[in-house]
């Protein structure tokens, strides 16, 4: 019994032991476990406390309290406390912040915070891991010292449970001491590999923070760049920021960039400061013609070169290199969306190192922000030419001839000199349009141009006014008239050849007008309207000829005094009358038209617009004549409206002087509210310099306007050369493309092309219907489409028509209009 007893109770040891053991190694096991799971507990934690923090801050960002934002953060947080906290704005950017989360030390949580349904911003909370992982280990060691002593009551059970056995055989007890052992061992081991696997798990979400970390960090430098060229800084600043950028994101190197154009030259940012070259501020004699940047330029390819014995390229560029200690250069092609090769950005080393993939990206990236700064800029420059000259023959226009004229006769004045003024007008040259078209009158006057240009002497100004009208302007000593008239005289002989115009000779003469400051008028307006008075008074000699001013000239028939009275009795006595010129979509359907005002003179039949509205807006007529087209307008829509039929929305020029008026909207108001005129079917055209004399004025009027409810477009876009910046603040709806531009696509040598596409992408990025004018032929009708132009206006369309011919269109909506292309397209 007492053997049995004993066996039994040696049984109950054993199992009592092993079964301590067990509890021992599976509290081991799980204290093997405790980092990890606490970490991600506390990081699921740690991101609800970061979404309940943002949910109560939104009021304060609404009000921009970016500080108070912070400090309820910080004060509401529960649990763990956090070691840093930033609030951002929407765009991103740092409005406060409490120390920067640190990476791989520090669980970075990041939750966006709304208010009412908008999104303000984001906060990003850091919560020390160090904290995480000391209750970590404190829970570990605590786990262990239990695992010991469960083990060791474990093993005091086995001896217990051998020590009968002991007696009976040593070899049995030493085989369960070296099992015991293997145990102790296996479960260090798997300690061991569980610690292991904990480091690695540890090195992966360093890797992973730094790698987001620097993501966001390039996207805000890629935010300030985008935020320059959006001011319209220089463009050296620019790049060289870009520059900078690429530079601090690979220290160690110097990042060159390469424009193509001619005389500008390679811009680096290292500037004075210390450089890891040794020439010791980073300026190289580097052009755009070295081997690996003229490469990169013509294949369009990023390219490679290092002091290695098996890169051939770098044998060319050697003695280019070697004396700045450049041991490689890492070269990508600065490209536009078409393709076309601005410069290159270069990285160079004083190692002979390789790109990795994210090197690049980097460049990649880089070149692509400077091929928006650099096309930008040229955009920029080509609408200031467009905004002072003529885009047909290159002469200075109207705006730049005003301004050349104002400092004209002050130097004279200054200076007792004589400026003196031809105004010269075409004679016949209605017939040449008739006759040949648009093309061959544009043949003619860029002929009249190179002509006019030659037989004047340097320092003289000639400008096309618009139409068939060219201005000389001179300035020097005071003269006899005769000598007046000798200028007229090589105007008039260098007019007086035969023209080839689409391979006919074709004679043309002119009529020229001569005023003189001080002899016959006292400023430059003055002297302007002189000149054209005796142009008038030449045409009237049967052309041909020159006239210089007179007094009392401006009496006589024909002239701008007569033509007024007769504009003021033709508003009141029903002369004048509006057409319609459709605007229709690119696949023909009528989305709309232009109202244009029109007058037949009694005696002197049909009188163009350029001539009759310059002087409406010198006498104040301006306003009598745009409210009479506003009701006339409003009119014709409500009788169109009362007859059933679907009307388009109807644009109507308005003047700067009606623009600058405050009764305009007044006015408006009561036309359409007389006829029953909804606002959506009124658009208002202002001109682009109109809209960048005076921007706070502007944007009272204009939201006057808008407020009415009417539409507003921007007349010939492209010519007033205003900021791209602030034209984005302007309340408008549609950008009409000038016809200058239109007229030169499918030019050979002209750039209009990318211009246009250039403003129809500008336009849709605003979120505005683009139209281009002037439209007449296939090929720019083909252009447009491609472009993705939303309408367009021309004699392509059709012609502007009489209120009953429109009228006919409106009755068939759905029906596209048939495009009337130049046989010559």
């Amino acid at each position: 019994m007492t053997g049995n007893r004993e066996v039994r109770a040696r049984r109950l040891a054993a199992a009592a032991g092993v079964f301590l053991l067990a509890v021992a190694a599976g509290l081991l096991a799980w204290a093997a476990g405790v980092e990890p799971r606490a970490l991600a507990a506390a990081g699921v934690a740690c991101d609800a406390e970061a979404v309940r923090s943002a949910s109560g801050v939104g009021p304060l960002l609404a009000f921009r309290d970016a500080e108070g934002a912070l400090e309820a953060i910080r004060d509401g947080v529960r649990g763990f406390r956090p070691l840093s906290t930033v609030v951002l704005d929407a765009s991103g950017r740092v409005r406060a912040a409490h120390a920067v989360p640190i990476p791989g030390l520090a669980h970075v949580s990041h939750a966006e915070v709304f208010f009412e349904g908008r999104r303000l911003g984001s906060v990003v909370l850091g919560f020390s891991l160090e904290e995480i992982r000391e209750r970590a280990a404190a829970t570990r060691r605590r786990t262990a010292a239990a695992a010991a002593i469960l083990a060791l009551a474990g093993l005091g059970a086995l001896a217990l449970a051998a020590r009968g056995r002991l007696r009976s055989t040593r070899n049995a007890l030493s085989a369960e001491e070296r099992r015991v052992a293997a145990e102790r061992e296996d479960l260090a081991a798997r300690a061991a590999d569980a610690e292991t696997r904990l480091e690695h798990e540890r090195r992966d979400r360093r890797i992973a923070e730094s790698a987001l970390s620097s993501r966001d960090l390039f996207e805000i430098e890629r935010t300030e760049i985008l935020e320059m060229i959006a001011r319209g800084d220089a463009l050296g600043s620019i790049l060289s920021s870009l520059a900078a950028l690429v530079e601090h994101r690979r220290p160690g190197t110097l990042c060159l960039v390469a424009p193509l154009r001619q005389g500008v030259l390679p811009v680096g940012s290292a500037g004075e400061k210390a450089s890891p070259f040794r020439g010791g501020t980073g300026r190289f004699s580097i052009s755009s013609t070295a081997p690996p940047l003229a490469l990169a330029a013509e294949t369009g390819d990023p390219v490679v070169t290092r002091d290695t014995p098996d890169d051939p390229l770098w044998g060319a560029c050697r003695d280019l290199f070697a004396p700045d200690g450049i041991a490689a250069c890492w070269t990508v092609p600065i490209s536009s969306g078409t393709g076309t090769v601005f410069g290159t950005l270069s990285v160079l080393h004083t190692e002979a190192a390789a790109p990795g993939v994210a090197d690049l990206a980097l460049l990649e990236n880089a070149a692509r922000l400077a091929a928006i700064a650099i096309e930008q800029r040229q955009l920029a420059e080509q609408l200031a030419f467009q905004a002072r000259y003529d885009r047909l023959t290159n002469l200075p226009n109207r705006l730049y001839l005003e301004e050349a004229l104002g400092s004209a006769v002050s130097r004279a004045a200054r200076r007792g000199e004589r400026a003196t003024l031809l105004f010269v007008d075409l004679d016949r040259f209605k017939r040449v349009n008739d006759t040949f078209g648009h093309a061959g009158g544009d043949a003619l006057l860029t002929q009249v141009a190179r002509r006019l240009t030659a037989a004047v002497a340097d320092g003289d100004v000639v400008a096309r006014m618009g139409g068939d009208e060219f201005c000389v302007l001179r300035v020097g000593p005071a003269q006899e008239d005769a000598d007046r008239g000798e200028l007229s005289r090589i105007v008039l002989e260098a007019l007086r050849a035969p023209f080839d115009i689409l391979g006919e000779e074709v004679v043309v003469g002119a009529s020229v007008g001569v005023s003189a400051f001080p002899d016959d008028a006292q400023d430059a307006m003055a002297l302007r309207m002189h000149a054209d008075a005796a142009m008038y008074a030449a045409k009237e000699e049967a052309g041909n000829c020159y006239h210089l001013f007179e007094p009392g000239q401006t009496f006589r028939g024909g002239d701008r005094l007569r033509l007024e009275n007769d504009l003021r009795r033709a508003i009141a006595g029903g002369e004048l009358s509006v057409e319609f010129q459709p605007q229709t979509s690119l696949d023909g359907l009528l989305r709309g038209a232009e109202a244009l005002v029109r007058w037949r003179h009694p005696v002197l039949g049909e009188v163009r617009p350029s001539r009759f509205v310059p002087i409406a807006e010198e006498s104040g007529l301006i306003l009598d004549l745009g409210a009479w087209v506003f009701e006339e307008v409003c009119r014709r829509i409500g009788g169109w409206r009362r007859a059933g039929l679907s009307v388009a929305p109807i644009s109507v020029n308005v003047s700067p002087v009606q623009f600058s008026r405050a009764d305009l909207v007044q006015t408006i108001e009561a036309s359409m509210a007389s006829h029953g005129v909804p606002a959506s079917l009124i658009r208002v055209e202002l001109t682009e310099s109109l809209l960048i004399k005076d921007a706070a004025a502007t944007m009272t009027h204009l939201g006057r306007l808008k407020n009415l409810g009417v539409g507003l477009a921007v007349d010939d876009f492209g010519t007033g050369y205003s900021s791209l910046s602030y034209l984005q603040l302007l309340p408008i709806d549609e950008l009409k493309i000038d016809q200058g531009f239109v007229r030169e696509i499918g030019s050979p040598a002209g750039r209009a092309p990318k211009l246009v596409q250039s403003m129809v992408s500008l336009g849709h990025s605003l979120g505005l219907v683009v139209v281009a004018e002037g439209v007449e032929t296939r090929v720019q009708l083909d252009f447009l489409e491609r472009a993705g132009c939303d309408r367009v206006q021309g004699f392509a369309v059709g012609p502007p028509v009489a209120p009953e011919a429109f009228a006919r269109l409106l009755e068939v909506p759905d029906r596209p209009l048939a495009f009337q292309l130049d046989s010559g397209a």
